[in-house]
């Protein structure tokens, strides 16, 4: 037992009690930051300055000045003092509180803490001169009058002098400098109508600029590229409104933090709301990634509870599910009808890691200048879109004919033709694959002269297949001139493309893209296309396996509408699993039911499968059907909609043209076609982009062109 505990209860001094109050409520210079400029914000200002002094070691200064109300000499002896608010006068104003700050013990913790000035004048014209106050580590040194501008400044100097305990678990100041930025950040975007400049050692950090106009606030707190494509959304229900702005799904994070929120008014974090954002992009953002988001809104106070946190961080709400589904809602609607193609350039195909290239000098020219290090100009994957999955990946596709790995294929090598199979096609006059569109019918043309005829014929005929690889290896130029009528090769995709071909434009008759000329296909995995956007023609670039995951994946949630989700199986198909893996699967019986599947126990630990969705066909290998339900077991999803969420994408991936797979000029047609008719065309069911395109002016910029 430890002796060292009193045995009787009695009070602390009031030195005790706001050193323990500052240990809540101060963590850390930005702590005072954020509390002094919410003060300000409350004190009506439209002007706020903050000034921040440090040394190579800490954060010696901060100082906030204001244009706000000010204070007199009475309103300031007593603003220091614990428990003393304007802005409340009984427990009955916590439930519709709308000031940033409400308890009255802020100044009086920073000041317990710190060497504290504060120096106030009232903003009227009786108000002649203006009060000082300073105090240090709690206790009063001085108060004056003194002449000062209307408003309110308030310096804090030596924080956590009288705590080395709390001082020494600061970070460098470069670490803690940041953190002054975000919160500051932060508070600026939640107040738009608010001009806030931050300095440090006299240099301009953030200015949020004087418009009270959202859109402008953000472009001066995060840069003009950060409002370029921004998304607006604007939707009133009757317990609140919702108002900001979304980026794109191409542009997305790896953290929650990127979705700013604020509660009238005020910066929150909040988990379910950030959750309930990315519920509102669906199946567009891939997994494990965030959307980018900056929003404001405005809920009746009645059913908000501010007073949760110490540091009033986070917020509760009586009505968190009805928010919820209408922030969603808010955010699903404003993409409805956004183009959400991933437009790409330098940061897709981009010169190594540097800016510009490095240029090598010839050391027999007269002029030669010594390269540091020689460079070759190459074309990098880009970080910010995400990897495929392992079966979608092209170094690991295994070729189903000759059992043998794929090579990476070299852009610039000479390409070998095997012999092809022999293939029943049917001759069709000359048609230029640049001047079909897939959305129209066939143009045939006559060639404008014999020398372009036969040099088309060299390029792009083929005798037996209609398709001819090019020059460059993994690229297939495709002939519209010969249309394949039977090919073994192709018998496959053409099952699949039929298990979707009935869907949505059938019925619809909307498509999301326009014209698209196809060009051909590279590496067996991406269609090659042209089509004119807003930028001119762009360069279309589309992953087949992806778009054709997002074709399925929109057919299984229609046929879920209609109540047609299954087939029977010609055959059942029987699992025999272990006891493990056979009790999970017992536990997801309810949702695999949902999406389609018809399973019964056979057995001990054995499984027979009667049905599954229209999607997957009547014949369908036992491997598959392993295949899903062993992802869906291996899912962490707990929720009842997040299963059956997983088990439609994992449906979508598994009965989706795989990469790798060489596809006929018809199918790549129907395949754009069956895309364009979706709700989602940009992305599939993860999250990847389907569709990239580049436009001819980031081609210029790429290739260094003026």
């Amino acid at each position: 037992m430890n002796t060292d505990i009193q045995k009787k209860i009695h009070l602390l001094d009031d030195d005790t009690i706001n050193k323990i109050a500052a240990g809540e409520v101060v963590e850390r210079p930005a702590s005072v930051v954020k509390e002094l400029v919410e003060n300000s914000i409350d004190s009506g200002a439209k002007t706020i300055k903050i000034d921040i002094g440090s040394d190579s070691r800490e954060i010696f200064r901060i100082r906030v000045s204001d244009d706000g109300c000010g204070m007199d000499r009475d309103s300031a002896l007593l603003s220091v003092r614990r428990h003393a608010t304007s802005k409340l006068s009984s427990a009955g104003d916590l439930i519709t509180i709308g000031t940033m700050g409400f308890r009255g013990e802020a100044l009086a913790s920073i000041a317990s803490v710190s060497r504290f000035t504060l120096i106030t004048k009232e903003n009227s014209r009786d108000s002649l001169k203006g009060t000082k106050i300073v105090i240090e580590g709690g206790k009063d040194n001085e108060t004056s009058e003194t002449g000062a501008p209307a408003g309110t400044s308030v310096l804090v100097e030596n924080l956590f002098f009288n705590t080395p305990a709390r001082k020494k678990f600061l970070k460098s100041r470069q670490t803690e400098f940041s953190h002054i930025l975000k919160a500051v950040e932060q508070i600026a975007l939640a107040n738009p109508s608010v001009s806030i400049l931050l300095t440090h050692n006299g240099k301009d950090k953030l200015f949020s600029g004087t418009s009270a106009d959202f859109k402008e606030k953000i472009g001066h707190i995060y840069g003009s590229e950060a409002v370029k494509d921004l998304i607006k959304i604007e939707k009133t229900f009757p317990f609140m409104k919702v108002a900001g702005f979304c980026e794109k799904p191409s542009e997305n994070s790896s953290t929650q933090q990127s979705v700013h929120i604020s509660v009238n008014n005020r910066p929150i974090y909040s988990v379910p709301l950030s959750r309930a954002v990315k519920e509102g992009y669906g199946t567009l953002l891939p997994k494990n990634r965030y959307p980018i988001a900056y929003l404001s809104l405005i809920i009746d106070r009645n059913i908000v509870d501010v007073n949760v946190h110490p540091t009033k961080k986070e917020v509760r709400f009586s009505r968190e599910t009805e928010i919820r589904r209408a922030l969603r809602d808010s955010v699903s609607q404003a993409l409805k009808g956004e183009s959400l193609v991933y437009k790409k350039g330098l940061s897709v195909f981009s010169f190594g890691k540097r800016s510009k290239p490095e240029i090598v000098y010839n050391e027999e020219e007269p002029d030669y200048k010594p390269s540091a290090k020689p460079s070759v100009l190459s074309c990098e994957k880009s970080e910010d879109l995400p990897s495929c999955t392992e079966e979608e990946s092209h170094a690991t596709y295994i070729r189903e004919t000759s059992g043998q790995g794929r090579r990476e294929p070299d852009l610039f090598s000479s390409y070998i033709k095997e012999e092809p199979e022999s293939v029943y096609v049917k001759e069709r006059s000359a048609v230029s694959s640049r001047d079909f569109g897939i959305f129209s019918s066939y143009i045939t043309e006559e060639p404008k002269s014999a020398t372009v005829s036969e040099a088309y014929d060299d390029i792009i005929s083929s005798r037996d297949s209609g398709q001819k690889k090019s020059q460059f290896s993994g690229f297939s130029i495709t002939n519209p001139d010969n249309e394949e009528r039977y090919h073994p090769k192709f018998s496959a995709t053409d099952r699949q493309l039929r298990l979707t071909e009935n869907f949505s434009y059938k019925n619809t008759g909307e498509f999301r893209f326009p014209d698209m000329k196809i060009a051909g296909q590279f590496d067996s995995s991406y269609i090659v296309a042209f089509m004119s956007g807003s930028e001119g023609e762009e360069l279309v670039l589309i992953d087949q396996h992806a778009a054709h995951e997002r074709i399925i994946y929109d057919q299984i949630q229609a046929n879920k509408m209609s109540g047609k989700i299954s087939q029977e199986l010609l055959v059942p198909v029987v699992l025999n699993l272990r006891a493990s893996e056979s009790e999970i699967l017992k536990s997801g019986l309810t949702e695999l039911e949902e999406e389609g599947f018809n399973i019964d126990e056979f057995g001990k630990d054995s499984f027979a499968i009667r049905s599954v969705p229209l999607v997957l066909g009547k014949r369908i290998g036992t491997e598959i059907i392993k295949d899903i339900i062993s992802d869906i077991m291996d899912d962490g999803s707990s929720t009842f909609e997040e299963k059956k969420e997983k088990i439609a994408s994992t449906v979508s991936c598994k009965a989706a043209i795989k990469a790798g797979t060489e596809l006929s000029f018809e199918q790549m047609q129907k395949l754009v076609k069956q895309l364009s008719a979706t709700e989602n065309p940009y992305t599939c069911p993860h999250g990847r982009p389907a569709v990239i395109t580049v436009s001819s002016k980031k081609l210029s910029k790429m290739f260094l062109r003026t």
